[in-house]
């Protein structure tokens, strides 16, 4: 059987289309350029901040980046932003 590697990467943005662009046309993070270049498969899932609960985008990132293991198994380089 085949195996599959899931890594993820939380980030915020109020511009999310173009975030996903810049990741996927090397202007973003370089490891997700790397790996979508090598063929690698996505899948891109958004959480709205409007209704969310959350009082700042930051602290929405940064449960998000813990909850799916962005940092330590994913393509966060940090927890999250401060603030």
């Amino acid at each position: 059987g085949s195996e599959m590697c899931i890594e993820t990467d939380v980030g915020q943005s109020q511009r999310v289309m173009k975030r996903v662009n810049d990741h996927l046309t090397g202007h973003g993070c370089r490891d997700v350029y790397r790996d979508y270049k090598n063929g690698d498969k996505f899948y891109i899932h958004t959480i709205p901040f409007k209704g969310s609960g959350y009082r700042s985008l930051n602290a929405l990132e940064r449960d998000n980046i813990a909850k799916y293991s962005g940092y330590t198994r994913g393509y966060n380089k940090t927890k999250g932003n401060i603030g």
